[in-house]
């Protein structure tokens, strides 16, 4: 191996990880927006909220729900 190809493959494995570590921080500003919502919305009605993953046609989604939405869409199947 050359040098250069060292190099090259440090800096692609550099990127790798920078890529990985942009995508769990974004997932983690997610998920705390989404528990703080679910924190909000159980502050205004008084009920307990649950943050949970809905899969969708157009991609996963984190969503606050109460327990009679849970029902709803663990029978329509988006759960």
């Amino acid at each position: 191996m050359s040098v250069f190809s060292i190099i090259y493959s440090d800096f692609n494995e550099a990127r790798l990880s920078l890529k990985e570590w942009f995508f769990c921080r974004r997932q983690a500003i997610r998920m705390d927006i989404a528990i703080s919502l679910a924190d909000m919305k159980q502050k205004g009605w008084n009920r307990q909220f649950i943050v949970m993953l809905m899969s969708l046609p157009a991609g996963d989604r984190l969503v606050s729900i109460h327990r009679d939405k849970f029902l709803e869409y663990q029978r329509a199947g988006l759960l």
